[in-house]
This record gives structure tokens, sequence and C-alpha cells, in this order.
């Protein structure tokens, strides 16, 4: 029997080296049942502390406590950790611990002391007359609380703090008191059965609003609708494009490089209008390295510096190996500080494949997809990873569409990415679109050369394979399929066909990038 130690800011349950992440709703009940530990917590008592004031079924219950036994390996028939009392509820029996935490103003900075950006989410605003809509706005902005507060280049306001604050005043002297960079206000109205709901990012120094977005919805099936404005408000905040990211860029990015501290070189490093080229990727990487100087635990920078030099591959003239090496010791580095976090288990799988430990590298790409939240980066990269290592490629599909869901106005990168997974799930004319329409890379060119291949137009496919070999005179699809890696022996099979059906529709014998 393990004992287990639950998070209840980061979702997480932790034992002996096994991390388990929770949806935001069965976080809720195994906190609720950690309150009253040894106690029998009816189903109504459930009801009410997670869905309060909302109409659901008591089937809803079961089936979070079915998911909190399989991530505890509990079993119903004869529990050691949570034991249903027939006709009255359940009981948590078994070891489970709360892991400390503070109260009041959230955790700014990273492990090596430099800030990093404070939300605090606000109280939303709503009718005071309407009991439902009133639980309703409550209930969702706790939940984007919780989501926004697993990111960990965010720190987050707790509720408690952000709710007790008096909203009348000025919004620069409320986020002063809080400690916050920014404000997440929103406005939630009920009328004649639809919900219309706002929210607007709002700039603690200046008081702008920097980002808004409304949502109008049937007032029907609550629990969908909160999940569709939760997906929505935290996929647009976070990631290397979000709002957050995007406020913070414009901040620093005119400002003295040397009087930057590791968060900012950070921000800095992930341009966001980068062009893939020689002195932006050398601009990044420099970048990179000086935030990884000044703060050697940044996790998420390790991730972005093996992603950059990987991307520095057949456009800046350095050896391909030590590339490759520096990316592989920059993941490593990132997975050993962080091993939870979704988008760096999916690179870290990439970099097993690549060594050759195709069941490992399988196991994290599922570790990764379980533990996605609204994150489009995490959603992107796990779509590669389901694609050239466990050959899912309606999986990745899959993935692939929740990154544009999440991100309605992805950077130009996602595009290449598109590209590659749309090819590999023979998606040729989606592949071929989303070549032309992102930030130009090998990647973009190599799949659209192979998807025209695919669809049998001759002229195209010739046309892009010589703009490929003119822009990358290096390129090989061999050492590229290599050095993704296209692992899967299936992803590995279409790959090959693709090439070798070009190599016939070309009629040469032998071109440069292509074997023999």
């Amino acid at each position: 029997m393990r004992s287990w130690t639950f998070d209840p800011g980061t979702m997480r349950l932790e034992a002996e080296g096994v991390c388990v992440n929770l949806t935001p709703k069965a976080s809720a009940m195994l906190a609720c049942l950690l309150r009253h530990e040894g106690q029998t917590v009816s189903r109504e008592t459930l009801l009410s502390e997670i869905w309060p004031g909302l109409n659901v079924t008591e089937g809803l219950v079961r089936e979070y406590i079915f998911d909190l036994r399989s991530a505890l390996g509990d079993n119903a028939r004869d529990p050691t950790y949570i034991e249903t009392i027939r006709g009255k509820g359940f009981r948590l029996i078994g070891p489970v611990q709360l892991k400390a935490s503070g109260a009041g103003r959230a955790q700014t900075s990273g492990p090596g002391g430099d800030v990093r950006v404070t939300v605090a989410v606000m109280r939303p605003t709503r009718s005071e007359s309407d009991w439902d809509c009133q639980q309703f706005a409550d209930c969702v902005v706790r939940d984007i609380t919780t989501d926004l507060s697993q990111h960990h280049d965010i720190a987050v306001i707790s509720q408690q703090a952000a709710f007790a604050m008096d909203r009348s005043g000025d919004p620069r002297e409320t986020a002063a008191e809080l400690g916050a960079d920014y404000l997440l206000d929103s406005a939630f109205v009920i009328h004649e059965g639809t919900v219309r709901v706002s929210f607007h990012l709002v700039d603690g120094k200046t008081a702008r609003h920097i980002w808004t977005e409304r949502i109008d919805h049937s007032f029907q099936d609550l629990l969908t609708l909160s999940d569709k404005i939760v997906d929505a408000v935290v996929g647009a905040l976070v990631g290397w494009h979000g709002e957050l990211h995007r406020a913070e860029f414009k901040s620093v990015s005119a400002r003295d490089s040397n009087e930057l501290n590791s968060f900012e070189n950070f921000i800095r490093a992930c341009d966001i209008d980068m062009r893939l080229n020689e002195p932006e990727i050398r601009r990044s990487l420099v970048h990179l390295d000086r935030s990884l100087e000044l703060d050697p635990s940044f996790a998420r920078c390790w991730v972005i510096k093996s992603v950059m030099s990987q991307w520095a591959i057949d456009i800046i003239p350095e050896p391909e190996e030590a590339l490759l090496i520096a990316s592989a010791d920059a993941i490593e580095r990132a997975y050993s500080l962080d091993p939870y976090d979704p988008t760096t288990l999916g690179y870290y799988a990439m970099k097993r494949a690549r060594d050759g430990d195709l069941n490992g590298a399988a196991d994290l790409t599922n570790r990764a997809a379980q533990a996605a939240g609204p994150d489009p980066d995490a959603a992107i990269t796990i779509s590669t990873s389901l694609a050239l290592i466990c050959a899912d490629f309606d999986g990745a599909v899959t993935f692939l569409n929740r990154a544009f869901e999440l991100n309605p106005t992805p950077p130009g990168w996602y595009k290449f990415i598109e590209a590659r997974v749309a090819y590999f799930a023979r998606h040729y004319d989606r592949s071929i679109a989303a070549s032309y329409a992102g930030t130009e890379h090998v990647s973009g060119l190599a799949f659209r050369c192979l998807s025209h291949t695919g669809s049998g137009d001759r002229d195209a496919a010739l046309n892009a394979y010589s703009e490929l070999i003119e822009r990358y005179p290096r390129f090989d699809f061999d050492r590229y399929a290599k050095r993704m890696p296209v692992a899967h022996p299936e992803a590995l099979a279409r790959f090959r066909a693709g090439t070798d059906q070009l190599r016939k529709l070309l009629s040469w014998d032998a071109m440069p990038g292509l074997a023999s």
C-alpha cells in the first residue's frame, strides 16, 4: 500500500516517485474526503461542496469516485483508500495526506529567485438576485484559478485573497495590494436561458485592458459549458504565445538585455514574431543561455533550449551532432527538474525514442496525454509524439485540433507541426495548406514535398523538393527521420513510402537528401 501525498494546488497525487495528475473535479472530491477524513461523506455533501447550486446527478459522484480509485490503485470490492458505505456515502480510510501549502499570496518566484508573472483571478461580477448564476460563475472562476496554477511559469494569487478584495477602487491599487502583475476580471449574465460571459485581462501597472473574450451559450449542460469556458480562457492566457506571454514580451523587448533577469531573458528568447533564420535562432539561444546561467533550475527554459537546438539544425552552420547533444542534454535537465509537466514529457519521450527506447517513449507519451490540461503548447507537442512514437494517428489529430481550439490565433511554428502530423495521418491537403501558412521551416517544406507526392501532384512535388534543397542544402530525409525521430515502425513505413514514391514520381535514381 502506498502512502500518498495530495497537493491541491497542482492537483497531483505523489507517492514513492509516482505522480498522478487529477482533474479539477476529482481533485475537489479528494479534498472534500480529506476534510472529512475517517467520516462518511454523503453523496449530497459531495454534490453541494463540489457543484454548489448546480443540478447534477448522483451518477457523476460515482464516476469521479471511480477515477479517484483508479488514481490511487484502489479496489472497490476490497478497498484500502476509499470505502463505500452502502446507502450512506463514502469514507477515506487509506494513507492520503494533504501537502502543506501557504495561504494568501501565491509563490511568485522560481527556484532561482527570479519573479514569474503573477495573476489574480478576481471574484466575478454576477447578478446578486440569481443564485444559479452566482454559483455557476464562482465554480468557473475557481476552476480557472486551479488550472492556471498548474503552469509553473505563472504564479496565481489564492482565490481567498483575490475574492476578499474591494473592487470599487483603482485596479492598480488592487493589483499592488495583492502583489499581482495582472487581474483577470469577469462578468456573468443569464437572460432567457442564455449565459453571456465576458473576461478582461487588466495590466496591474496601467489599468489597461490587454485582452478580452466574450462567450455566449445556452444555459444548459452546465458541466460542458463550464469546461468550455475554462478551456477557452486558460488556453488563451498560457503558453509561448498566450496573452500573458505577449504582454510580458512587449514589456521586456525594448529593454537593455543586460538588465533582464532569468525570467525576462526567457520571455525575450521566445519571440512572439520569431522567424526561424540564423540570426534569430542565435539571438534566442543567447537569451536562453543567459536565463539558465541566472537560474539553472528553470525547467521550462531547458525545454525551450532543447526545442531551439533542434530547430537550429539545417539553419545554422554548426555540426548536427553538437546540436543534437545540446538538445538531448537540455531536455534531460528539464525532465529531472519537472518530470510531471506534459510538454516536458512529450519532448522527453522523443529523446527516449531517439535513444532507441520505444516502449519507454510510448509510456512517457501516454503520461503526457493523460496529464495534458488546457495548454495548447502541450497539446501540439503531444500530437507529434503520438504520431511518431505511438503511430496513433487519430489521437495525434485529436490533440492537434485541440491545440488550435485552445489557441485560435496560433504562432507560425504550430503550422509546420500541423504539416508533419497531418502527413502521417494522410491528410495531405491539410499538410500542404499548413506548410504554406506558418513560419518557414525545414519541416514545413519536407512535408509539403511528401504530401504533394502522396496526392500524386508531380509538378508541385518537384517544385517543393527543389525549394527544400535550395534553402536547406544540408537536408537529408533519412537523417531527418532519425533526429525527429520517426520511431514507430508504422510511422517509419509511411515516411519511407513517401520518400520512395517521391523518387519514383520524379524519375530520379539519386537525389540530394534521398537515399537511393
